[in-house]
């Protein structure tokens, strides 16, 4: 029995420091995929506002499309025509910036998954004294 015990006690503990070994490489895999994303997030960035070009139209209507909007609430929040934001989003939904929402209440905007949480939002705001 004890010759048992103390091979299951081995082998538990050869478990345990494979586990750790793991739990090491998942870590590090982890710290090179935030490396990784962060050398990426500002080339999408700049990608990102190059598709916007000079105008602050443009801009705008990405910057308030959170998927509640129509092009009326944004033509009334960027204070310009509905025709100018119909032609907005729907060039920004062909780049891939927009993406386009049908539900009951009609058709809304909201931003696609790549542009969101990478820092353009807030550059944007800081090109605003209003936002």
């Amino acid at each position: 029995m004890t010759e048992d015990d103390d091979l299951l006690r081995e082998l538990n503990q050869k478990a345990d420091d494979m586990q750790s070994d793991i739990n090491d490489i998942q870590g590090d895999v982890n710290i090179l995929s935030t490396l990784n994303k962060e050398i990426h997030r500002d080339k999408l960035i700049d990608l990102i506002k190059g598709k916007f070009g000079r105008s602050d139209y443009k801009r705008l209507c990405w910057y308030y499309a959170d998927g509640s909007v129509g092009v009326a609430e944004l033509a009334e929040l960027i204070d310009t025509s509905e025709s100018t934001i119909r032609n907005y989003v729907s060039e920004m939904n062909r780049e891939g910036l927009l993406r386009r929402e049908e539900n009951d209440d009609g058709v809304n905007y909201n931003k696609t998954e790549i542009s969101v949480d990478i820092g353009l939002e807030q550059e944007i705001e800081e090109g605003f004294d209003d936002l």
